[in-house]
């Protein structure tokens, strides 16, 4: 069983419609009905509309689709224009629409002939969506949303314009839905709840997802978010840790928009599933323990009182995997995660089971071919991280000791392999060999 948890606490993926190069004209429509959108059973009651700028947008396409648990919803006009909804999990409920790091998602609006989206941005741009109808055994989704949304133009002299889009009185109707996850039917809003150090967490919009990795379940308070994991789940209890011989973890990121915050994981506890319904698809449970910080640098946290209720899961394949030899030891990553590494750069990493861990920065616009290994931070270079007991240990990549091929792009996700050799401040090194890895690189 891999210990695989999701660490990309805010993730989204996109999926753009092809711009036509018409001119750029003003939206026209009456608001309606909706047509029949493409494909998904014919539903000729789909509708998806709103205002932009005070001008009526109707659909004249629409769909959405829940896969590796995000949920994306869209609808477009004939001439390319699109509004775009995405949304950490999947279900019904309200979520914050915000940036890649905050919120619950994002939204998007795209011009006709434009090559560049308006795209919520917090503080000034920023919206929400409530989905009130989530039915994948029919294969429909409703709900209502609005955002305001930037993007920025440069003008004659050089000089870049925030340029906004208003949207509101968003409403989308019986629109085709093709999920990946079974449909939640086990009565209810989900409830987690646990107290940090005497201090209330809870939330009751839980993601989870069950597949060959274990149970994981990932809840979210402002900017905290703590995930579980069971890696075998079923009804009985579970010894929580961090190390091989621990058969559940809870990790805890006090600030997910900051990426100097700290993260704890727990060291110590029992959690307890009293229900485990696989035909419902929810679990049931409560757990305590203790969680401490990665790098050993704050006061230990005490969870008392923990309890997750009817928490819906779906079923979805990880689409991650890493493998390399590390002085000739096989690694092999059980843990995933994604997060801006400055400037254009993207950091992805793969960790083992907490004790040791790879992170390649690559360009976000990443391109297949093959490319030197440079030394940190510039693109397409690399770390090791390796934790000798209360320390952690960063071995940073040697230029021209290897390479990075990107091996194929397939929308987000991305192949590739990677060689080099790092080296420490005190001069020791470590040799990276027969590096490959795929991942969803959405953020």
């Amino acid at each position: 069983m891999k210990k695989y948890t999701l660490l990309s606490f805010a993730a989204a993926i996109f999926a753009f419609f092809a711009l036509s190069s018409c001119d750029n004209e003003p939206l026209e429509g009456e608001f309606g009905p909706g047509p029949n959108p493409p494909g998904g059973g014919g539903n000729a009651n789909a509708s998806f509309e709103a205002v932009v700028d005070s001008t009526n947008f109707v659909a004249n396409f629409s769909n959405a689709i829940t896969e590796n648990d995000m949920t994306i919803i869209s609808g477009s006009l004939a001439d390319g224009t699109s509004i775009q909804l995405t949304y950490a999990g999947f279900g019904t409920g309200d979520f914050t629409l915000s940036n890649y790091t905050e919120g619950d998602g994002i939204a998007t609006y795209m011009e006709m002939g434009q090559n560049q989206q308006y795209m919520t941005n917090p503080p000034d741009a920023t919206g929400s969506l409530t989905v009130t109808a989530y039915d994948a055994q029919a294969g429909i989704i409703s709900g209502n949303f609005s955002f305001t949304a930037q993007r920025e133009v440069e003008q004659e002299d050089g000089s870049l314009e925030i340029v906004t889009v208003e949207v509101t009185q968003g409403v989308f109707s019986n629109v085709n839905l093709e999920s990946d996850q079974t449909p939640p039917t086990g009565g209810g809003d989900a409830t987690f709840e646990v107290k940090l150090d005497g201090e209330l967490f809870s939330d009751n919009q839980v993601a989870a997802n069950n597949n060959q990795d274990g149970l994981v379940m990932e809840a979210t308070v402002g900017n905290q978010q703590i995930v579980v994991q069971v890696f075998n789940p079923g009804e009985g209890d579970f010894v929580l840790g961090s190390n091989e011989n621990a058969e559940a973890l809870i990790l805890y990121n006090v600030d997910s928009t900051d990426e100097s915050s700290p993260v704890y994981s727990s060291s110590e506890g029992t959690l307890t599933i009293t229900s485990f319904d696989t035909t419902n698809k929810t679990a049931t449970g409560t757990f305590s323990g203790t969680l401490v910080d990665a790098f050993g640098e704050e006061a230990d946290i005490s969870m008392t009182e923990g309890v997750f209720e009817n928490v819906s899961f779906g079923e979805a394949e990880s689409p991650n995997s890493a493998t390399a030899l590390i002085d000739g030891e096989p690694f092999e990553a059980s843990i995933f995660t994604i997060f801006g590494a400055g400037g254009d750069n993207i950091g992805i990493s793969f960790d083992s089971d907490l004790d040791m861990s790879i992170q390649l920065t690559l360009p976000q616009n990443v391109e297949t071919g093959t490319f030197a290994i440079t030394a940190p931070p510039a693109a397409y270079s690399a770390n090791i991280f390796y934790e000798e007991g209360n320390s952690t240990l960063d071995y940073a990549s040697l230029p021209d000791t290897g390479e990075i091929t990107i091996t194929s792009i397939n929308g987000d996700m991305v192949s590739g392999t990677f060689a080099f050799t790092a080296e420490t401040g005190n001069g020791d090194t470590l040799t990276v060999t027969e590096g490959e890895f795929t991942m969803d690189v959405s953020m």
